[in-house]
């Protein structure tokens, strides 16, 4: 029953309390098979899978760690890619520090007092061993299991490289051209492992078009020769570009879709939850600091790294689906429009072009000399944003929200 309304969570005709309601849901989850003809999925994330959502706690991974709890799949997780996260969340600690260290020095210039940096160098480094703790504590709680190094020869990854067959590229200029590619090879051979060991399906998931995929999309054709060597079926290891890709694909079908539930969130009568209200009050939480695709915002432009900072207003707001998840979750896909403010990097020779042309710009200039090429400044727009929120059956709030799209809507 609702604190607020005294009314029951759920309106679907078999709910009565909330955790009867659960229970419901839950067995008819169990009773849904994942996948006709596959006993259990074997799932591989790459370390830009991790990157994308630091703390695992996004609407992606929270319904990622929900199908594992409720069904036999395995997630497997190589040491690498549990690695290589910690160093790119160093490095992100690293440029924060940089960042700030910026911002005190105009402090102190416009200020005239002396402050210090927060983020000290020995901070990050036990910030940075910290994180490594706190991901594979997040992983062992989802029963992932973590893999080791590949025993990979030396040869047949020098033989590889030498022959530039993928994930192995060149790279560089004017004829010194690096070979790049040993993560991800060791990677690969990790995927290879899993499917060996396994003989079931593999899905491995990662950002990595370039060095994984084909023109289309699909599975490198020198990877669909490796599992021929192995012995392994060529359609055993299945790509996904995207952790959303695979929820979207494989998660959502096995959980319930509450069409009752979706037209109350959507009239705006769901007891004690005011969806647009409570988007206005947490979505910066969640969004604050987002660095977004500025082509996606303004078309072509020069602006760069823009991020969010605020939101004014939501309005036009479309439940557009929602299932329920065993955690006491509901996991809802959503659009909405949004007046947004921003952080973004003008090049200075952009800048002075905007001087000598004025126009309707809707920015305003914090720092004309951020850096040597670069002016600091702050922008106005609309966007229209898909998203995908959990709204927590125990707090009615959002426990995550997570853009899945966005479209500019002009100045």
């Amino acid at each position: 029953m609702s604190r607020r309304s005294g009314t029951p969570f759920l309106s679907e005709p078999t709910v009565g309390r909330r955790s009867r309601w659960l229970r419901q849901l839950e067995a008819k989850q169990q009773a849904r098979p994942t996948r006709i003809g596959v006993a259990i999925m074997h799932v591989v994330i790459d370390t830009n899978v991790i990157c994308s959502d630091f703390q695992l706690s996004g609407a992606a991974f929270r319904t990622l760690f929900d199908w594992l709890r409720r069904t036999c799949h395995r997630l497997h997780v190589p040491q690498l890619v549990i690695d290589e996260a910690r160093n790119v969340y160093g490095r992100e600690m690293r440029d924060c520090k940089q960042h700030i260290e910026k911002q005190v020095r105009t402090l102190k210039r416009i200020s005239g007092q002396s402050y210090d940096n927060p983020l000290s160098d020995e901070a990050i480094e036990d910030e940075t061993r910290r994180y490594g703790e706190m991901l594979r504590y997040r992983l062992r709680q989802a029963a992932s299991e973590i893999i080791k190094y590949p025993d990979a020869p030396h040869e047949v990854a020098a033989q590889r490289a030498m022959k530039r067959k993928r994930p192995f590229r060149g790279a560089g200029q004017r004829g010194k051209r690096a070979v790049t590619g040993y993560r991800d090879y060791l990677i690969w051979e990790n995927v290879l492992t899993v499917a060996r060991d396994t003989l079931e399906e593999v899905a491995f998931i990662t950002g990595n078009r370039k060095d994984f995929g084909d023109n289309e999309g699909r599975l490198h054709p020198d990877f669909v020769e490796d599992l021929k060597v192995k012995g392994l079926s060529v359609d055993c290891v299945v790509l996904y570009w995207s952790l959303r890709e695979f929820v979207d694909q494989q998660v959502k079908p096995t959980l319930v879709s509450l069409e009752a539930v979706r037209q109350k969130l959507a009239d705006g009568e769901y007891p004690g939850l005011d969806l647009e209200q409570t988007l206005l009050e947490q979505a910066i939480g969640f969004l604050e600091g987002q660095e977004l695709d500025p082509r996606d915002i303004w078309g072509p432009t020069s602006f760069e790294s823009p991020s969010i900072t605020w939101i004014d207003e939501i309005s036009a707001l479309e439940v557009v689906e929602v299932r329920g998840l065993s955690s006491s979750e509901l996991l809802v896909r959503l659009t909405f429009d949004a007046d947004c403010s921003f952080d973004v990097f003008i090049p200075k020779f952009e800048y002075y072009w905007m001087i000598d042309h004025p126009g309707h710009w809707s920015i305003f200039i914090i720092d004309p000399d951020w850096n040597k090429y670069y002016v600091f400044a702050g922008a106005r727009a609309s966007l229209q944003i898909e998203a995908d929120a959990m709204v927590s059956l125990d707090t009615l709030t959002l426990s995550s929200l997570e853009m899945v799209s966005i479209t500019g809507l002009g100045l």
